[in-house]
């Protein structure tokens, strides 16, 4: 993926992860290979995308990486590997931010709540309006709120911000924390 981005555009500047599943389950229930698949798309996806990028992103004047988590990331109850992925990825972000950051990469987390996305298959209608109810902005959010979080950490203006985990959650988390 780096190389062929690199033969197309002749650079990498921003790196963004973006891929997501849930397998519902508690831990009786989830299979190993399960457990394996979210823990694969999920974490190491990211891990394996920032280290072949980070090469890339340090020949940039404007290296970024973006990860999106969850707010799954900062508490359980969603089953055990969607929430420890989403976790290990904001201390993936944390890390590597850590790591290039005297090459002038930033890397950032965005944290959504519940979006209008194909990942929410799994709940109920209910379980949506419930959602929905529990957020002080009452509504799902959409793919283009999580969109300009992900156009300010690439911006000029998020250079000197690093290590973040960003909620864009409606204050779904607000009265939780």
């Amino acid at each position: 993926m780096v190389s062929e981005t690199v033969r197309e555009f002749g650079c990498v500047d921003i790196l963004v992860n973006n891929a997501g599943i849930h397998i519902p389950g508690n831990t009786q229930e989830l299979l190993t290979a399960d457990w394996d698949r979210v823990e694969d798309v999920n974490l190491k996806g990211p891990f394996l995308a920032s280290k072949y990028a980070i090469p890339q992103l340090k020949k940039s004047e404007a290296g970024r990486i973006i990860n999106i988590a969850s707010v799954h990331a900062f508490g359980g109850g969603n089953g055990p590997t969607y929430a420890s992925s989403k976790a290990g990825l904001v201390n993936l972000t944390r890390d590597i931010a850590v790591e290039v950051a005297a090459d002038n990469i930033t890397v950032n987390a965005i944290c959504p709540g519940y979006i209008e996305t194909p990942i929410q298959d799994y709940l109920t209608q209910q379980q949506i309006e419930d959602c929905k109810v529990k957020t002080p902005l009452p509504r799902l959010g959409t793919p283009r709120d999580i969109g300009r979080a992900t156009v300010f950490f690439a911006s000029q203006d998020a250079e000197w911000i690093t290590g973040v985990a960003l909620p864009v959650d409606g204050g779904w988390m607000a009265p939780v924390l």
